[in-house]
Formats: structure tokens, C-alpha cells, sequence
């Protein structure tokens, strides 16, 4: 006897999947059931989850949010430090006039370090009022001096453009929680399908014992081969998917901007330190800069030596950070085979690379002999 084949297909479906081929069903079954009383209440409520599952997978799909927090955040990072930039370049100028403005601006920023590595609000919070210190009367005889004006101003525009996207998403997470996810959203709609499906099966081997009535077996049994045609055409979709893609993982509602790539960086050291034959500390020569660029993601680095044919290899283990304004000065680095180093090591000056999951992520130049070492 002609009836609905097994619905368990719908639970395997990616909910991209999910959500299409209930779209096509109930497009499929709204005219038919009209002709049959019984199927109505089913159908209404069936359409109705259906409806709530087509708004929260629309805005599931809105992930172009937390891309937006990203790009807006990459980009006032980007003129945060070029205005940094151009404020530290005048401090090597030749006009004593440039070096002052440079040199009293430079306080300013004192005040608001490490943009680039702080929370999403506290970087908010540091460009505002690094913005408005710059607009102070004692200040904007040195903006005007050095000509940054353009600069603060594509700054000040950033991180506003930054603030509008921030409020956005947040906008989004709330409506995610009032409407749930795809999680949630599923099961009902599926519970409900299936209902309609057990009806539909019943209403036709009824007419076929019974009354066996012809328009309504050819009614019912269009509704019964356009559904079967979704169903087994999901089947075949699952049966050529790729194994190991299984269905899609839920979206967060709170999701958060992945963090991007390890930007390389290149800095000199001032001093490096073997000590106790167990930890090298390596200082930083430019503190400012090195707080810009360094990551803590970094850590866990490998650092290999290997001036005298030998490997001595170190692994990143911290970063050294002044306890006075937890700004960052240096990097401490161990032995990675657990082995003491002191009078086993000598090196001249060098210039070593920090590897981290087959990728460069630090350079350090002008390394010298750690002190202490034969």
C-alpha cells in the first residue's frame, strides 16, 4: 500500500538542507490539504514551526556581523599605529621644533598602549580619549605641528565606524537568544512533519479499506509521491556526501571574532641573559614597539641554535611584563629537552627565528653572548 516513507532522513540533513527541503514541502502541501479537513490544524501548526525555523536560520546565517567586528577592528588597529608612527618618526627629526612636538605627543600615547591587543571595549575606550586628549588646546599646537590632523581624524572615523558594528552584533546576539538556534528550532518542525505524515498515511489506507473513494486516493496519493520525491532525493544527497561532513555544527549565539593569523614580528634585543643555566631572557630594545607586535600566541614557540653544528633549542615559555604598567619588555625561553645549558652554549651575534606549527612568527636580531656563558 502507497504511504509516506520513514522521515528519518530529516534528522541527518545539514540544517541548510533542513530548511530547504521543509520549504519545498510546505509550498508542496499547501493547495492539497485543503481538500482535506483533517490535515489543516496539522498543516497550520506544521507551517507556523517551519516559519520560526526560516527566521532563526536567516539570521543564523548573519555571520557577516562578527566578520564586520573584525574588519572594522583590523582597520582602527591599522591607524592607530600609523598615527602612533608618525608621531614616534618625528622623534628622530633634525627640527628641534618637530622632536618637542613629537616627544610631548608621545606622553599622550603613553596613555593608551597596546590598542591592537586590548578587549574590544577597552580599545574603544582608549581611542575615544586618546582622540580627545589630541583635541586639547596644549596638544593641537603639536598636531599641527607634525600635520595629523588627516590621520586622527581616519582614526577617530575608525574606531566610530568600529563602535556602530560592535552595537550591531550585540543587537544580533539578543535577537538570538529571544528566537533560539537551528538546534532548537529543528525538532519541532520535524515532530510536527511527522504528524502530518502519519495522517496523511492513515487518511489513504482508511479510503483504501473503506470507501475507497477514487478522488481522494488520487489526491492523497499526489501529496504521498511529491513528498516521497523530497525525501528520497535527501536520501541520495546523504548517500554522495563526502564522509566526515556529516551535518552542520549549530551556530554560537554568542559567537565571537575568531582571532586572525600571527602577524610575524622582527624586533632587536637589547640584552640576553642565560640564567641558572635553565631560563634565557631575552630584553627587548624598543618596549613600545615590542608591546605593539608581540602575541602571547606566540608562546609555545621553538627557538633552535645551531652555531657549532649542534641543536640547542629553546621554547618560548612567557612574556615578560613590567609589574609597574604591566607593559611588555622581553621573553623568557627554556630548554626544550629539559637539559642545563650553562657552558655548553656560545654563540656570537646572531639572528635566530622563533617557529611556531611550521611558521615563523618572531625574529630576533643582534642576540649576543648570554652572560655567564664559557
Amino acid at each position: 500500500m502507497k504511504s509516506i516513507s520513514s522521515t528519518a532522513v530529516l534528522r541527518r540533513l545539514q540544517n541548510a538542507e533542513h530548511f530547504q527541503v521543509n520549504k519545498t514541502m510546505v509550498e508542496l502541501l499547501e493547495e492539497p490539504v485543503q481538500d482535506f479537513t483533517e490535515l489543516t490544524a496539522s498543516y497550520a501548526l506544521y507551517k507556523q514551526l517551519f516559519e520560526h525555523e526560516d527566521l532563526v536560520f536567516k539570521h543564523n546565517k548573519k555571520m557577516e556581523g562578527t566578520q564586520g567586528i573584525q574588519a572594522a577592528d583590523k582597520l582602527r588597529d591599522n591607524e592607530y599605529i600609523s598615527l602612533r608612527s608618525a608621531v614616534k618618526s618625528g622623534l628622530h627629526s633634525i627640527d628641534p621644533e618637530i622632536r618637542a612636538a613629537s616627544e610631548a605627543l608621545m606622553l599622550v600615547f603613553d596613555n593608551y598602549k597596546n590598542v591592537p591587543h586590548r578587549s574590544y571595549n577597552t580599545a574603544t575606550a582608549f581611542v575615544t580619549n586618546l582622540v580627545k586628549d589630541l583635541a586639547l588646546p596644549k596638544n593641537q599646537v603639536h598636531v599641527t605641528k607634525l600635520s595629523l590632523a588627516p590621520v586622527i581624524t581616519l582614526l577617530d572615523n575608525a574606531n566610530k565606524a568600529f563602535e556602530q558594528a560592535y552595537v550591531q552584533r550585540n543587537s544580533w546576539v539578543e535577537q538570538q537568544k529571544l528566537q533560539g538556534n537551528m538546534e532548537m528550532a529543528r525538532p519541532p518542525v520535524d515532530e510536527a512533519f511527522n504528524a502530518l505524515v502519519y495522517i496523511v498515511n492513515s487518511l489513504y489506507a482508511t479510503n483504501e479499506v473503506g470507501a475507497k473513494d477514487a478522488d481522494k486516493r488520487t489526491k492523497l496519493a499526489a501529496i504521498i509521491d511529491g513528498l516521497n520525491a523530497e525525501l528520497h532525493n535527501m536520501e541520495r544527497v546523504i548517500a554522495y556526501r563526502k564522509p566526515g561532513s556529516g551535518t552542520d555544527p549549530d551556530p554560537d549565539p554568542h559567537p565571537e571574532p575568531e582571532p586572525g593569523p600571527i602577524v610575524p614580528y622582527r624586533f632587536t634585543a637589547r640584552s640576553t641573559m642565560l640564567v641558572n643555566g635553565r631560563t634565557l631572557l631575552v630584553t627587548a630594545t624598543d618596549f613600545d614597539e615590542f608591546a605593539e607586535f608581540i602575541d602571547e600566541r606566540m608562546i609555545g614557540g621553538i627557538m633552535d641554535f645551531h652555531p657549532d653544528g649542534r641543536s640547542n633549542r629553546f621554547t618560548l615559555d612567557e612574556i615578560s611584563y613590567d609589574e609597574t604598567d604591566s607593559t611588555p619588555m622581553g621573553l623568557r625561553f627554556i630548554p626544550t629537552d629539559d637539559q642545563d645549558l650553562l657552558g655548553t652554549l656560545s654563540y656570537e651575534t646572531y639572528t635566530v627565528e622563533v617557529v611556531k606549527d611550521d611558521v615563523v612568527v618572531l625574529t630576533i636580531d643582534e642576540v649576543k653572548e648570554p652572560e655567564g656563558l664559557a
